[in-house]
């Protein structure tokens, strides 16, 4: 196992993380024009966490060698990044889902509930609009599946290193 490729995967997953804010903003305040960015930014954030878990699958078939500080370090950043990543994608299963029924059917721009002079894109309109919007939940799987193995990884390091071990 080596230690250096572990650590970038979690640099790599926190780079994601920073894009994370950037989709989130979209989300939160969409206008037409960055709906085709809110569809990139999903592949975008699928990147950086397929390069990170690539290099920590790497990382693990390598030779070389973990210290008990690094393995500490390891443990806490991938857990904290986990439990984010995995609130997040929680989140976006349930905050968002399949919006169709709940948006009345309509077509995009067209609020059935409100004036027709308010024709500003809402969440429905997201989720209408961004076709990669609705793997959102699989690709938050990626990078917690990358921060479980570097977790796991990590945990048996310092069992490894323990006294009792």
């Amino acid at each position: 196992m080596d230690s250096r490729f572990l650590i970038s995967g979690l640099i790599i997953n926190l780079g994601g993380f920073f894009v994370h804010f950037e989709l989130s903003w979209i989300i939160y305040h969409p206008s037409w024009g960055l709906l085709g960015l809110l569809n990139l930014s999903v592949w975008i954030l699928l990147g950086f966490f397929l390069a990170g878990l690539v290099s920590v699958v790497y990382g693990l078939t390598r030779s070389g060698s973990v210290t008990i500080n690094g393995a500490k370090a390891l443990t806490l950043g991938s857990f904290v990044l986990g439990a984010f990543f995995s609130i997040v994608g929680f989140g976006s299963v349930f905050s968002y889902g399949n919006t169709a029924a709940a948006c009345g059917g309509g077509p995009p721009g067209v609020r059935w509930w409100a004036s027709p002079t308010d024709l500003g894109p809402d969440r429905c309109d997201v989720w209408a609009v961004t076709p990669n919007f609705a793997f959102l939940d699989k690709v938050y799987g990626v990078a917690v599946l990358t921060m479980f193995i570097i977790f796991g990884s990590s945990l048996l390091v310092l069992r490894k290193n323990s006294p009792e071990g």
